[in-house]
């Protein structure tokens, strides 16, 4: 389901989360949303057996020059993930944060990944990225 481009940097986000959200929902796990993002996670998936998983979403539209995707430094963790969703291309990757972590730029208390090195996470694009947070979940 491709999705149209706004103007509004809040709207754009929520859209893009609620897209992830519809996709998690058909693997059959609870997805709450918190009530303030102050700690980098916008989706909280919990799995029928009582298991966790954190995503941070983030969602770019290309303007001319590169585009990066920026998340507040944090520490790796087998339950969290960074999703990365291109608007046009209607692409996402559900990258564990390890993963992420490593192949990231510091710079000014963030981790900023280039789109040109998303090539380097194939295997977590699209329902592959679902399909690894289910085996992190333990439902396979």
């Amino acid at each position: 389901m491709k999705m149209e481009i706004t103007d509004s940097t809040k709207r754009k986000g929520t859209s893009v989360e609620f897209l992830i959200i519809s996709k998690l929902l058909k693997y059959n796990f609870d997805v709450y949303i918190p009530v303030a993002d102050t700690s980098g996670i916008d989706i909280i998936v919990r799995s029928p057996k009582g298991k966790y998983v954190e995503i941070q979403v983030k969602s770019r539209i290309a303007r001319g020059g590169g585009r990066v995707f920026d998340v507040k430094d944090f520490k790796p963790r087998d339950t969290y993930f960074i999703c990365c969703y291109l608007i046009e291309e209607d692409e996402y990757w559900l990258i564990p944060s390890e993963k992420y972590y490593k192949h990231a730029a510091y710079n000014n208390n963030k981790r900023r990944l280039d789109t040109t090195k998303l090539r380097f996470f194939d295997e977590f694009k699209g329902e592959n990225g679902l399909r690894k947070i289910v085996s992190v979940l333990k439902l396979t």
